[in-house]
C-alpha cells in the first residue's frame, strides 16, 4: 500500500456514511489511490452498489428541490429589505385552467431598490381578477441579463428622475 492510499484510507475511516456516498458522485474527479480508498471503505462498511444508486437518486431530487427553491423574499418588509421578483418575461396564459407561467428574476433590495440578481426562474400561478396567488417555482434558469439590465435600467431612470425632482424643488425653495 502506498502512503497516500493510507492517507485516503484514514481520512474516508473518519467520515460519515452520507459523505462517503456523496463523494462516489464525484470519483471520476478523484485520484486512483482516493477511488481505491474510498470502494475499500465502502465495502468494509456493507454499503453495495444498490445504497449508492438510491443515494444518488435522492440527491439528484434534493439538488432539484434546492434549485427550484427562491428562498425566503423579504427580511424586513416593511423596510424594503429582503429579495423581491421584478420583470415578467415569456408570458403564457392558459385561460381554461387559469395558470399563467412566466419567467421572472429575484433581486436583493434594499429600501426596494433591485440591487444583485440572485437568479431566474420559471413560475406559474393562478390569475384571478389581475391578482396572482402563491407561485409555484418550476425551474431554475441560467441568468436572465436581459432582465437585469431592464430592471437595473428603469431604476436608475427613475432614481434620476427622483433626483431631479428633488433638484428643482430645492431651486423653487432656494
Amino acid at each position: 500500500m502506498t502512503l497516500q492510499f493510507r492517507d485516503f484510507a484514514k481520512e474516508y475511516s473518519g467520515r460519515l456514511d452520507e459523505d462517503l456516498l456523496r463523494l462516489v458522485l464525484v470519483s471520476s474527479d478523484l485520484t486512483d489511490e482516493a477511488r481505491l480508498a474510498l470502494t475499500s471503505e465502502l465495502t468494509r462498511r456493507g454499503l453495495s452498489e444498490q445504497q449508492v444508486r438510491e443515494f444518488e437518486m435522492e440527491e439528484t431530487e434534493r439538488k432539484q428541490q434546492l434549485e427550484s427553491e427562491t428562498g425566503k423574499l423579504f427580511f424586513l418588509p416593511h423596510y424594503g429589505i429582503g429579495r423581491n421578483r421584478f420583470c415578467k418575461g415569456d408570458c403564457v396564459f392558459d385561460e381554461v385552467s387559469g395558470f399563467e407561467e412566466f419567467t421572472t428574476t429575484i433581486f436583493v433590495i434594499l429600501f426596494w431598490i433591485p440591487l444583485v440578481p440572485t437568479g431566474t426562474f420559471r413560475v406559474r400561478r393562478t390569475k384571478r381578477f389581475m391578482l396572482g396567488s402563491e407561485m409555484e417555482v418550476l425551474r431554475r434558469l441560467p441568468m436572465n441579463w436581459g432582465q437585469v439590465a431592464v430592471v437595473w435600467s428603469l431604476t436608475i431612470f427613475i432614481l434620476l428622475g427622483i433626483l431631479t425632482a428633488l433638484k428643482l424643488a430645492l431651486l423653487h425653495l432656494g
